[in-house]
């Protein structure tokens, strides 16, 4: 590796000399290839299965014929080259865990070029030695020869104060499915989560991934349809649902926001159109008993009808075949009960917080260390925290409170 290196340094040092030595050089180093490749050619013509003899016999005749010696040319005097000694070179090589034996040319080449750091200059000029002088067929450039991977960078465009990534449904199956064959005219009934995860605890910054995973395959993790980060919740429902909504549609024909309140507005039941109204000593939203208000219908939603309700105009609605107020799911146990009731209790009496009686310093002591000394079963990986940090929980830790504390 050192005489590489060391050829490598005298052919950036030629580049600033006169154009005679680099012509020199390149004479040379044509006159160096033919001496590797004929005794490579020979090396590879004995260990070739399936050649006859007089195959092989006119293959090393054709190459020590008066012709191909005549234009060999003697290495200019006060260059040094690399040693002649193919052994030592096999030897680098196959310290590095690469034993030129059991490849083709071209994979020895693609080795000697990333393992040297070698400028595509360089490869390109030994390829066209090598094509015009051997009987190898190898490629012109050396992109084709590295395997230079062509595809275009992910696009990550800006929505308002954060970036966007959007790889796409159809992607994220075929990868998914690559050796997977299907029957014809099968349906994948897809379900779609979004949710903001914070990167950082002492940074508002956090992604909103849209995920996705197939309904009637639980085996099959969940997949990333594309992520948006940045220090809120996107600012545009059009611009982060947009290409998914379209790529749905094409598609089909070959809980972030929906443009409503959320949930703790006095609108912003998305089943029914009931009213909520503030609690006189939690402040809390309360909502009266849901079956005596009307459900909220796909057309009247649609038509914009609801008045508070409607925040802004989301994408959805231009997706076919989904009903907005059906196929949205918002009873799920995670935020319901997890990051929902057990959260506002426990909040609750640590904080004094929502009208709830504040436990004393004392009690909240020694219910942290009864909570620490707590085994929990070997499925569940997130240990419980001290009560002093209770704000930080994850929606894990509070199951885990519900059921095992």
């Amino acid at each position: 590796m050192a005489n590489i290196v060391s050829e490598r340094y005298q052919f950036r040092m030629l580049k600033q000399s006169s154009d005679q030595s680099i012509n020199d050089y390149i004479i040379s180093l044509k006159a160096k290839a033919q001496s590797q490749i004929r005794k490579r050619t020979a090396q590879q013509a004995e260990y070739e299965e399936g050649q006859s003899s007089s195959a092989r016999r006119v293959r090393m005749a054709a190459m020590n014929t008066p012709e191909a010696d005549s234009n060999a040319v003697e290495p200019t005097q006060g260059l040094s080259f690399i040693n002649d000694d193919d052994d030592n070179i096999i030897e680098v090589m196959s310290s590095e865990g690469f034993n030129p034996q059991n490849h083709t040319l071209q994979e020895c080449l693609r080795f000697w070029a990333l393992s040297s750091n070698t400028p595509h200059t360089s490869v390109n000029m030994l390829l066209r030695i090598l094509r015009e002088k051997t009987i190898y067929r190898l490629p012109k450039d050396a992109r084709t020869l590295l395997q230079t991977n062509q595809a275009p960078k992910p696009i990550i465009k800006n929505i308002g104060t954060g970036q966007f990534w959007y790889q796409g449904v159809a992607k994220c199956l075929k990868n998914t499915f690559r050796n997977v064959m299907f029957e014809a005219h099968s349906e994948l009934p897809l379900t779609f989560f979004i949710d903001g995860v914070p990167l950082h605890k002492s940074s508002r910054m956090a992604f909103w991934p849209i995920l996705m995973r197939i309904h009637t395959m639980p085996h099959v993790h969940p997949m990333t349809v594309a992520i948006f980060c940045g220090p809120s919740k996107p600012s545009s429902t059009q611009e982060y649902l947009g290409e998914l909504v379209d790529e749905l549609n094409l598609l089909m024909e070959q809980s972030i926001n929906l443009g409503v309140q959320g949930f703790g507005g006095k609108h912003g039941c998305m089943k029914c159109t009931v009213v909520g109204y503030r609690h006189s000593i939690s402040n809390a939203m309360c909502f009266p008993i849901a079956t005596m208000f009307p459900a909220r219908t796909n057309e009247a939603f649609r038509g914009m009808e609801y008045g508070e309700h409607h925040k802004e105009t989301t994408p959805l609605i231009k997706l076919d075949n989904f009903d907005i107020v059906e196929d949205v799911i918002v009873s799920d146990r995670l935020h319901l009960i997890d990051l929902g009731v057990t959260r506002k209790f426990l909040q609750g009496w640590i904080f004094g917080q929502w009208g709830a009686p504040q436990l004393s310093p004392e009690a909240i002591s020694n219910m942290s260390i009864a909570l620490t000394n707590i085994s929990l079963p070997s499925e569940i990986h997130r240990k419980f925290r001290q009560l002093d940090d209770v704000r930080f929980w994850k929606g894990s830790e509070y199951s885990s409170f519900l059921h095992y504390a």
